[in-house]
């Protein structure tokens, strides 16, 4: 049980500090980069392991080459 705390312990406080970090604007631009390389990382891999190009692309055109409703 005392295991189980000092990971949720850990958990807890880089989550926190991400939180600390996008409050007041430290360190946004490398937590945002770290952010998309995962996600890009994890859509990848899944593609990759179901060897999916046409869905890899469908993916990559839904996911980035979309409109902003903003003019």
């Amino acid at each position: 049980m005392l295991e189980y705390d000092d990971v949720m312990n850990i958990q807890r406080e880089a989550i926190y500090k991400k939180r600390h970090h996008a409050l007041f604007g430290e360190r946004l631009a490398v937590d945002i980069s770290n952010m998309i390389y995962d996600v890009c990382e994890t859509v990848v891999l899944d593609y990759q392991e179901r060897r999916d190009f046409a869905g890899f692309k469908l993916e990559l055109f839904e996911g980035v080459c979309h409109r902003s409703s903003f003019q």
